[in-house]
C-alpha cells in the first residue's frame, strides 16, 4: 500500500469528486464546493495518488475542530477513515481536539483514540458552542436544507455526539 497523507489545500479536481461523491454520504451534511475551497487546514490521503479522503482542521484559541473527514466511497471499509483521523490527532497532540459527528464508524474511531464522548451541545466548551453557531450560518445554503433533510428521511435515527481529547502535557 503506498499510502500518503499531506498537510494541504485541496485542489479542484479532488473537491469535484467530494461534491460529486457527498450526496451518498448519509453522514455527510451537504458542504458547498465554495467552502471545501476556504479550508485552509486539511489533511488529503493518497494511495498511489489517487485521491481517497481528506479531513478538514480548524484551529481555534484553544480547540481544533476536526472534520468534516470524507473517504470516498470506493475506500470504504479498509480502514482509511481511522488512518486519516489518527494522522490529524497526532498532528495536533498538542492541542485540545474536538470532533462532531453523526457517523457511528467516526464515533468508533474517536473512542479508540481516547476521546470523551457527549451528546449534550451544553457540556461543549463555549469555544465551540461558538463556533458551531457560526459555522452553521455558513453552511446554511438551500442545498445544504435540502440535503439534510433527504438523509434525515433515510437515517431517521441519527444521533450527533461530540467528542473531546485534552492536549497531552508535556
Amino acid at each position: 500500500m503506498k499510502l500518503r497523507i499531506t498537510k494541504r489545500k485541496l485542489n479542484e479536481e479532488e473537491i469535484d469528486v467530494i461534491v460529486h461523491e457527498q450526496h451518498a454520504f448519509p453522514y455527510l451534511g451537504f458542504v458547498h464546493k465554495d467552502l471545501w475551497k476556504q479550508f485552509r487546514h486539511t489533511f488529503v490521503v493518497t494511495e498511489h495518488n489517487t485521491f481517497v479522503g481528506v479531513c478538514a482542521a480548524f484551529p481555534l484559541t484553544d480547540w481544533t475542530k476536526l472534520g468534516p473527514i470524507v473517504v470516498r466511497s470506493k475506500f470504504h471499509g479498509k480502514g482509511y477513515g481511522k488512518i486519516l483521523l489518527t494522522h490529524a490527532v497526532n498532528y495536533y497532540r498538542n492541542r485540545n481536539v474536538y470532533i462532531g459527528s453523526p457517523n457511528p464508524t467516526v464515533w468508533k474511531i474517536a473512542s479508540s483514540l481516547g476521546f470523551e464522548k457527549t451528546g449534550n451541545i451544553f457540556r461543549v466548551p463555549l469555544e465551540i458552542q461558538f463556533y458551531l453557531l457560526s459555522y452553521l450560518f455558513t453552511r446554511f445554503s438551500l442545498p445544504y436544507i435540502t440535503d439534510s433533510i433527504k438523509k434525515r428521511l433515510k437515517t431517521p435515527h441519527r444521533k450527533y455526539y461530540y467528542f473531546f481529547k485534552r492536549a497531552l502535557q508535556v
